[in-house]
Order: C-alpha cells, then structure tokens, then sequence
C-alpha cells in the first residue's frame, strides 16, 4: 500500500489534536459541555476523514480506548468525540474520574492516507502482503457482522511476527484463528502516525 512520503501530519497539527483530546477528557467529566472546535487552529488536513484511535493510559496501564478507521466526521471533530467515548464509555474499564485526568496520558494513532484519501486501506490475502509491526491490520466479517483492528505498535510491543498478528486480529473479533481467510471476512491493511503526550512501550493491557 502506498502512503504519503514522508510527514503527514505536522508537529503542530499533532499538538493541537492532542490539546483537543485532552481538553474533551476533561470537559467530559466535570461539566459535559465540549469546546467548539473554532477555538482550534484547525488546518485543512485535520477537517479531512481520517481513521483515527484514542488511547488513555493511567501509570502505563490501559483506561480507554476509542476509535476507527473508517471516520465520516473531520479528523478533529471525531477524535474529540472518541476521547469522550474513550474517557466514559469504554466497557471494558470504569469511566475515568475528574481526580485522575492529570494522570491520564493520551496516545493518537491517526490512519495515514493511501494512494488517494478514500483508499486508505488496502486487501491482505496472504501474509506476504504485510510486515508485523509497521502495518494495522483491520478484519471484518458481515454475516454475523464483527470488525476488530491491531494497530502496529501492538505488535512491536509484543514482538508479533505476521502470523501472530492475524492471529490476535482474529481473536479481538471473537472468530477462530484462521477466519481470516475464510469466505466473508475481509482483512485490510493501513499506515498510521502515532504520537502521545508521553511514549510509553507497556502495551500488555491491550
């Protein structure tokens, strides 16, 4: 699949979703009320569609999680709205408190663009078609419908080789291992960008 070359986001333009992610975390939990985006330095490329995933971190271990590759909102606007789902609505963890805001770490993985901005995603048909650890995978299966993703630092962190990716991919969708390649399931691959307020490699609570 091909990419952008080189820098799709800037280092400006992550800092201000950064700042819009954190600020939506914080707004959610103590009045609800979101700042409007206008109050942002919003470049054309963060009013784009984008995929984009949220992930809360409290001392290195997971607190939310929230996002997807395919977004039909502006990149700005969905990532405010996955940090409050990511701050709240998580099933899988608590909500997060207002005492525990100022030690939430907040990580952004934004889908890169493929060769044009709505082919982001790219068909997998055999492990030949992507390397652990530079790839997300993204699996979906229509009948019964089930979608799950392994971003790539995932598989860095765990030291996946490709075939362990599928696997996981295939686990987080609740389908047997090798679903993956069977008649109505779908594999996809993407780039991402991926950036925090603080790096973190303690990915074992995904």
């Amino acid at each position: 699949m091909a990419t952008s070359a080189g820098v799709f986001l800037t280092r400006e333009e992550e800092r201000v979703l950064l700042q819009i992610a954190r600020d939506a975390m914080q707004d959610c939990v103590t009045h609800g009320n979101l700042r409007d985006l206008g109050n942002y330095r919003l470049t054309q490329t963060l009013c784009e569609r984008h995929g984009v995933f949220v992930t809360m971190r409290c001392a290195g271990h997971l607190r939310g999680r929230a996002g997807s590759v395919n977004c039909d909102k502006p990149l700005a606007q969905a990532l405010q709205a996955f940090a409050v789902q990511a701050t709240l609505h998580d099933e899988e963890y608590r909500p997060v408190a207002p005492n525990e805001t100022d030690d939430i770490d907040i990580e952004i993985t934004v889908v890169r663009p493929g060769e044009s901005a709505d082919k982001s995603l790219a068909p997998v048909e055999d492990l030949d078609d992507i390397e652990a650890g530079r790839d997300g995978l993204y699996l979906e299966r229509m009948e019964p419908w089930t979608a799950a993703v392994v971003l790539p630092q995932e598989a860095r962190a765990h030291r996946w080789d490709e075939a362990h990716c599928l696997s996981a991919l295939c686990k987080k969708a609740s389908v047997q291992a090798g679903a993956w390649k069977s008649t109505g399931a779908h594999v996809y691959r993407f780039g991402t960008q991926v950036f925090s307020e603080r790096h973190h490699s303690d990915y074992a609570n995904w």
